[in-house]
């Protein structure tokens, strides 16, 4: 009985462990501030046309760095990005075999400014010109940020493993912003070790012999009691 469940043990772990990272980023809470580019003041905060960081238009009208006062958000905030009619992207390495990547942001919606309703993030293969798994992002209300989730699975991944990968954002309605970005990768399979199959062999083997010695309590003779003499 100890040996099966050892081998159980063994089997169940092969079968259910997977490996999650976070993945370092540049610039993910927008706090550093291109050189050279301070935030300039304005209506709603302080802002500038560069996020350090990440690929970017360049062009303040478009995407930059925000640092919003109370008429954007009740109490104002710290750096954000803000996104108007443009993508941001940061490359993040190349795509594993058999893993999933979850890339989570606080979505902002500042007061006194379009819905970010319509615009969407995810992943780029190779560059924004190559396949993408981009998902809606849904608009929290007004002068506040919503935590949102964006996961695109090892199996919608599996014919471009090795290629690189990009997360992006892209506003098509002003003004998007956002903060605190993160990115999860989850390895779905992860192969059996080599010292793991010998255990699970060995248990295997050692099960066998034990079957197969003599005397064992099930295969040793009956006792007789009293009344099975007499009888």
């Amino acid at each position: 009985m100890f040996v099966r469940m050892m081998l159980i043990a063994v089997l169940g772990w092969w079968a259910t462990s997977a490996v999650a990272a976070t993945i370092p980023l540049m610039n993910p809470d927008f706090e550093q501030v291109e050189p050279g580019d301070p935030l300039m003041p304005g209506g709603f905060g302080a802002f500038n046309g560069s996020i350090l960081g990440w690929t970017d238009p360049g062009n303040f009208q478009q995407a930059g760095t925000f640092a919003p006062n109370a008429l954007a958000y009740p109490g104002g905030s710290s750096n954000v990005a803000f996104i108007t009619n443009a993508t941001i992207t940061q490359s993040v390495g190349t795509i594993a075999a058999d893993t999933s990547y979850t890339l989570s942001a606080d979505i902002g919606n500042r007061l006194r400014a379009s819905s970010p309703e319509g615009s969407v993030a995810g992943f780029f293969v190779g560059s924004t010109d190559g396949d993408s798994f981009l998902f809606p992002i849904l608009s929290p209300e007004d002068g506040t940020f919503d935590r949102q989730e964006f996961t695109v699975s090892a199996e919608q991944l599996s014919d471009f493993v090795g290629q690189p990968l990009l997360i992006a954002f892209r506003a098509d309605r002003p003004q998007l912003n956002l903060d605190n970005v993160v990115l999860e990768a989850t390895q779905t399979v992860v192969p059996l070790p080599p010292a793991a199959l010998l255990l699970g062999g060995a248990l295997v083997a050692l099960g066998l012999r034990q079957r197969l010695l003599p005397g064992r309590r099930e295969d040793a003779p009956k006792r007789l009691t009293g009344s099975d003499r007499g009888a």
